[in-house]
């Protein structure tokens, strides 16, 4: 499920909306600098021509150049039969359809789909052609969730791997070996984490506590929630993987981002949308530039990470599973 926040301008501006964040107070985690927070207009920073150039024909760098670079497809699950309404959810379409303009993606949105339309809506995706054209693809989920599933808005569940699993080498063969985005911003059960104290003393002067969000308005989620012998790698590989041949694993080359771990809830502002795409669209605005995707998402995950609401101070942490073989950049301006 969702759990929704709203309070007053001052608690805004100290949350994802407004000024300034705390620094990651998590040790071994990227540092956050104390730094502006976009506003409702999105400008990703231009990556130079000297950095394009030394990496876009890097064998170990995923292609990824072209105009536009794929598709990024929304699926935006605001109004529910059996659950919440979604409030603020459009905050982050607003956000991500800049973000991925900006980022040279063909942006396509979809506003609530039940279960078995958001499958066909997939295998549909998949199935085009024009995906042979473009080097990447992205895909967004918004909706309510359960762990390891998003809800359709008819309440009835899609698991993550039926998701992923229409986009793989076999079942999207104008995707293979290119790299497959899915970020998914949705609960994963409704345990709220209450935060821990840090016990690294290696830092004398530890950073100040993170920025407070607001205040919760908690809706309770429905009650049926419910081979022959052995070859070492060693024996037939080596570092030297420029030539792999030409099939490839099923699952390969895609990144599952999402907003939270398992068991956990995440949390949404009504009128700024949610911690995790806010975070998202600021770190990819002011880092796509020079950062590859797992960057990035390290990035994510400290700043979602060093968030808190204002009247318990819950936390939550993104996260992220990949099956990446090489590094991928998004070369946004060129």
């Amino acid at each position: 499920m969702w759990f929704e926040t709203k309070d007053t301008a001052e608690r805004l501006r100290r949350t994802f909306g407004g000024k300034t964040v705390g620094r990651q107070l998590q040790a071994g985690v990227p540092s956050l600098p104390e730094e502006p927070l976009p506003s409702d207009e999105v400008s990703v920073v231009s990556c130079t021509r000297d950095f394009y150039h030394r990496f876009a024909n890097n064998p170990e760098v995923y292609k990824n150049d072209t105009h536009p670079r794929g598709r990024a497809v929304i699926i935006n699950n605001k109004n529910f039969i059996t659950l919440s309404d979604r409030q603020g959810t459009e905050k982050d379409v607003d956000k991500l359809e800049q973000l991925f303009d900006q980022l040279d993606y063909k942006v396509v949105i979809h506003h609530n789909l039940t279960a078995v339309n958001m499958c066909d809506m997939l295998k549909a995706e998949a199935d085009r052609r024009d995906h042979c054209r473009y080097n990447s693809f992205i895909l967004v989920l918004l909706s309510h969730g359960s762990e390891g599933a998003v809800y359709g808005t008819d309440g009835k569940l899609v698991t993550y791997k039926e998701i992923t699993s229409h986009f793989s080498a076999s079942a999207c063969p104008a995707l293979r070996s290119k790299p497959k985005l899915f970020f998914i911003q949705a609960c994963q059960g409704t345990t709220r984490d209450p935060g821990h104290a840090s016990h690294d003393t290696g830092d004398q002067n530890p950073p100040p506590p993170a920025p407070q969000g607001s205040n919760v308005e908690h809706t309770r989620p429905p009650a049926d929630y419910e081979e022959p012998g052995w070859l070492g790698l060693s024996d037939f590989l080596s570092e030297d993987t420029t030539d792999a041949g030409d099939s490839v694993p099923a699952m390969a080359d895609i990144l599952v981002a999402k907003a939270t771990t398992a068991d956990f809830v995440s949390w949404r502002h009504t009128e700024r949308g949610t911690w995790f795409i806010q975070a998202i669209v600021h770190i990819f605005s002011r880092h796509a530039a020079t950062e590859d995707i797992l960057t990035l998402f390290s990035k994510v995950n400290a700043y979602v990470a060093a968030a808190e609401t204002a009247d318990k101070g819950y936390k939550q942490v993104s996260s992220v599973d990949y099956s990446l073989t090489k590094k991928m950049y998004f070369f946004p301006g060129i």
